[in-house]
């Protein structure tokens, strides 16, 4: 008897985890979906709502000054330009956190759960996302302030990294409090401690020396493959900032757990060579898009943010698909889960 309900667990358990890579699957497509939906349709809508977006930085600009001013510094808000004493700085639509926000939605969106608690997390998850994003405005400001020699680093790559990661962050912490109740909070906090002690000195490594090291290493692959093999006279710009989401995917892949090293190295290598190839797409699009130096179209200027988002997503995205057995268990239904 006992054996007979062993045995039928097994198989109860072996059908949810088929389920539940379905669901992974699905996912993933209909998250893909939203981000091509998201990057063909943004530049309209930018401009059909340009006011609303600019008040949103205008907001952002006047929240950072008032917090910073709770500090006991001096600043000055002219529009969306935050001066302190030795440091000034422009509130664009990529300080608003809208754009995380997006993402947030669209992973939210994507996964199986129903409309109530999706309407729950996006009531709670947007503002917490927006709160973070003031912090990390906060943040730069009196870094640049401090420090601006290193206001690039914090900027462009610190906080590029730390966004995915709270990104990722505020989609589990949904799906463990607000779908599913049984999963303990230790786990999450475990997990994002774990990504900073990987992420960092890996992300310190790579705007020290690995940056250039790359962007060498790919422009000279590129003149042997192009010129040298096929006789092709063919130009790239490449972009530094969009290479950045390396670093976080390969994170993401050593934090993993319950997974063996040669399957490892094979997801990792596998994940990196389609980075590697988006890197190459992209180069080449902003080459065609700006074919000028120090000249930036209006084009590129609508597309940059479309380019951001894809770029800052696929390392979540990738992740999920190529580690999709080790969190099979954020797609398992539990027996907390309210219908």
């Amino acid at each position: 008897m006992e054996k007979k309900k062993t045995e039928k667990r097994k198989i109860e358990k072996t059908k949810a985890t088929l389920k539940a890579h379905k669901a992974i699957i699905k996912f993933c497509v209909i998250f893909f979906g939203l981000l091509i939906i998201l990057t063909t349709t943004f530049p309209f809508l930018s401009d059909k709502f340009n006011p609303q977006l600019t008040w949103l930085m205008a907001v952002t600009a006047d929240l950072t000054g008032l917090v910073l001013r709770l500090f006991g510094l001096t600043v000055n808000i002219s529009g969306r330009v935050v001066s302190l004493s030795n440091f000034s700085m422009e509130v664009v639509g990529e300080c608003t956190g809208l754009y995380e926000m997006l993402i947030f939605l669209a992973a939210m969106i994507s996964y199986p759960a129903n409309y109530k608690k999706k309407l729950i997390g996006a009531l709670l998850g947007l503002p917490l996302l927006y709160v973070v994003n003031i912090i990390r405005m906060i943040f730069i400001a009196v870094i640049g302030n401090w420090s601006p020699q290193t206001f690039d680093f914090m900027h462009l790559y610190f906080w590029q990294v730390a966004m995915i990661l709270i990104i990722i962050s505020v989609w589990i912490l949904w799906i463990e409090k607000i779908v599913y109740y049984e999963r303990k909070r230790e786990e999450l906090w475990v997990f994002i401690a774990e990504f900073l002690l990987v992420s960092l000195p890996l992300f310190v490594l790579w705007y020290w020396k690995g940056q250039d090291l790359y962007i060498n290493t790919l422009d000279d692959s590129l003149y042997f493959f192009f010129h040298t093999l096929w006789g092709v006279n063919s130009e790239f710009s490449f972009p530094k900032d969009i290479f950045n989401n390396l670093i976080p995917f390969v994170a993401l892949m050593l934090i993993t757990r319950g997974m063996k090293f040669k399957k490892r190295a094979s997801r990792l290598g596998w994940g990196l060579l389609i980075l590697i190839l988006g890197h190459v797409i992209l180069s080449k699009t902003v080459y065609f898009l700006n074919p000028e130096p120090g000249v930036v179209s209006k084009l590129y200027e609508k597309l940059s943010v479309p380019l951001y988002l894809f770029s800052e997503t696929l390392p979540f995205l990738l992740w999920i698909l190529l580690a999709r057995k080790q969190v099979v268990d954020l797609f398992v239904p539990r027996r907390g889960e309210v219908k």
